[in-house]
């Protein structure tokens, strides 16, 4: 279960209600996600020592919680860090290609459109952006991704 708990504070899927529904009503199983993750969060964020942390869990609990701790205490500060340090980055894209047609004489000059949809993360969670691009934006956007790609290849080397 605290693993679970600790994959939650990682920003990965948490532990089943599902599994633990014959020990905990829903409303306690979500107090306890939220008690535990604050405990494991405070540990990595506190100025405070693990101890002091490990004061406040009772003693039946104290080895599993340390041993959890100390294996996912890396992984935990990572996850807070990146959520207070960097802005939204790109986790997957979805593209389409439009062709619009005039409701006039131009009807049959067709414009092609680039309909690009991005799904974000940041701090506060995922959220989806659609865009439609022309051919001068969508060249922008190429070049410009372009130029990205290879100053990434530099930081690498």
């Amino acid at each position: 279960y605290l693993d679970g708990v600790a994959d939650s504070a990682c920003g990965l899927r948490g532990p089943s209600f599902d599994r633990y529904s014959d020990l905990w009503s829903l409303s306690e199983f979500w107090q306890s996600n939220a008690a535990w993750r604050a405990c494991f969060e405070s540990w990595r964020t506190s100025a405070g020592t693990p101890e002091s942390t490990l004061g406040r869990i009772p003693a039946s609990h104290r080895a599993a919680a340390r041993a959890v701790l100390e294996r996912r205490s890396d992984s935990v500060l990572r996850h807070l860090l990146l959520g207070t340090v960097s802005g939204p980055f790109l986790t997957d894209f979805d593209w389409a290609v439009k062709l619009v047609l005039g409701s006039d004489r131009v009807s049959s000059l067709g414009v092609p459109l680039a309909a690009l949809e991005l799904c974000l993360r940041d701090h506060t969670g995922p959220r989806r952006l659609g865009l439609e691009l022309g051919s001068a934006e969508l060249l922008a956007l190429v070049g410009a991704l372009e130029a990205a790609h290879k100053a990434m290849l530099q930081l690498q080397a």
